[in-house]
């Protein structure tokens, strides 16, 4: 009986001994959860959340904020007075001008009257009316076939028509002992002018031949007064110099 009670103190001294290590040798568990029972957790709220809407992909600038008003400063330039009177001297300078611009005009009439004015060729002009070399060419031909003792000085065709100037030729009749040795242009039209030297000698006369397209009738009267103006002038340019005055 005693053995037993001895046995049963060893075992319950070693189970003791044994637990308390057990114990003590792990760490200690938290008090709250070894004391109290455990709570159940709430069940967690689900929140659904709605995206929110995209903004829009341009930017919009902000509005400028409101400029106050400008009020201009007075200015500081004098007002412009009243316009002035025009000097005497302005006045009278003007008038003149004006009366310069009369007298031109004026002019300018009475040259237009008496030298006609420029004629520009026809269009559809044949090209020996305008051919220098050919006319100067057939002319002193022609003279020298006639029998005339002339030759031809210049051509102008600066002007519709061409005038074949010349010494030797132009009296009375010469014209049509001359067309026959004209070639191309026997069958055209022609006005011819002759003056005289004064010694009534014929190698010192002075012509002038216009050559146009061949035609009814004589040139109308812007032509005659433009071609006569035109020989007057190279006339005057061609009369020798008058002899000088004797000692």
């Amino acid at each position: 009986m005693n053995g037993k009670l001895a046995v049963t103190a060893v075992v319950s001294l070693l189970v003791g001994l044994g637990l308390g290590y057990l114990l003590f040798s792990s760490e200690p568990a938290p008090a709250v959860a070894a004391a109290a029972s455990p709570t159940p957790a709430p069940a967690p709220t689900i929140v659904v959340a709605t995206p929110a809407p995209k903004a829009a992909a341009i930017d919009r600038p902000a509005p400028l904020p409101a400029s106050a008003p400008v009020v201009n400063a007075p200015s500081s330039s004098p007002t412009p007075s009243a316009p002035t009177e025009p000097e005497p001297a302005a006045v009278a300078l003007q008038e003149k001008v004006q009366d310069l611009e009369r007298q031109l005009s004026i002019e300018r009439a009475i040259r237009k009257g008496t030298e006609g004015e420029r004629i520009e060729p026809p269009a559809n002009l044949a090209p020996r009316f305008r051919d220098e070399k050919q006319l100067l060419t057939t002319f002193n031909q022609a003279l020298k076939q006639a029998g005339f003792p002339g030759q031809v000085s210049n051509i102008d065709c600066t002007e519709h028509p061409c005038i074949v100037f010349g010494t030797g030729f132009g009296e009375r009749g010469d014209l049509e002992k001359l067309k026959g040795q004209l070639g191309a242009y026997e069958n055209d039209s022609f006005s011819t002018y002759g003056f005289g030297t004064g010694d009534g000698k014929k190698e010192h006369r002075f012509f002038g031949v216009a050559v146009m397209p061949e035609s009814k009738g004589p040139p109308d009267e812007a032509t005659q007064k433009r071609v006569s103006y035109r020989v007057n002038q190279m006339h005057e340019a061609s009369k020798p110099s008058p002899p000088a005055p004797k000692p």
